[in-house]
């Protein structure tokens, strides 16, 4: 077991948000970006499994911490709110990703599939491995949030607020436990290029899942358009991907640095008045 090293920082303050959204009438094309709309939807279908397995991943870390310090006893605490975060997203995003067989798309097959994946993976990874996963996936949220809290508006614009809402809430929490798998990854292992390769195995992963299920959504879209509009589809499809991979690498390429600590990563200016928003509405 390696030694917790606990980056220096601000301390995370966590909070468990239950938010109540209704998509029973929300389209699959949400967006005025079609497009962009289907990629995250495909992007949304695979995240209820893999929160799940974050969850049980980290259950079983914390459950190996036996020391009697403040840092481990700290990591513990924030595993328990971390937890109670994603168990959150992922309901949530599970009522989200049945907008797609309400509106006529099979992907059934996708859900199994990612499933047994990370079964597989619980079931055939060794600890330290599956922890250099996990904080592969959270090095993704603090790009993500900047992209959502800050970055897209004009994407964002006219779009259903129930999917804006739950986006931003989702990665608003990201960044807030942006550190928990990082400090559970120091505590049981530590190693440099373990976490690197968690990192870019979980990222080529998880674009090949999303890749399959766009290319079944776009598939079924395309398939009335003519030739000039599948060839504008595709324009736009190329144009918000290379545009989305831009602004998440060029922050989340910083997790290559053996110095790396998410807890530097720059705060979404609107990070703390959205979540006071999120707060007020709970209240």
């Amino acid at each position: 077991m390696g030694t917790v090293r606990l980056a220096v920082g601000v301390p995370t303050a966590m909070k468990v948000r239950r938010l109540s959204i209704d998509f029973s009438g929300t389209p699959a094309h949400w967006a005025a970006v079609p497009e962009f709309a289907q990629m995250m939807n495909a992007s949304s279908l695979w995240i209820p499994p893999l929160e799940r397995f974050l969850n049980q991943v980290m259950a079983r870390a914390a459950g190996t911490l036996k020391d009697d310090d403040p840092q481990t006893a700290r990591i513990r605490a924030d595993v328990r709110t971390f937890i109670r975060q994603e168990s959150n997203h992922y309901a949530m995003h599970g009522a989200f990703n049945a907008v797609l067989p309400n509106n006529g798309y099979d992907v059934k097959e996708f859900e199994l599939l990612f499933e047994a994946e990370f079964k597989k993976l619980l079931s055939t990874k060794s600890l330290p491995f599956l922890c250099a996963y996990c904080e592969g996936f959270e090095t993704l949220g603090p790009p993500s949030a900047l992209i959502w809290l800050d970055e897209i508006g004009d994407l964002l614009e006219g779009a259903r607020p129930e999917v804006i809402k739950l986006w931003k809430w989702h990665l608003m929490e990201e960044y807030e436990h942006r550190a928990v798998c990082h400090d559970v990854y120091h505590a049981v292992h530590g190693g440099y290029f373990l976490r690197v390769y968690g990192m870019f195995f979980h990222y080529f992963q998880m674009a090949h899942f999303t890749g399959m299920v766009l290319n079944r959504l776009l598939m079924r879209d395309r398939q009335d358009l003519t030739r000039a509009q599948v060839k504008a589809s595709r324009r736009r499809t190329r144009r918000v991907a290379l545009r989305i991979a831009w602004l998440t690498w060029s922050r989340a390429l910083k997790a290559l640095s053996p110095f790396y600590t998410p807890r530097k990563a720059r705060e979404p200016q609107m990070f703390r008045s959205y979540m006071a928003a999120i707060e007020a509405e709970l209240a």
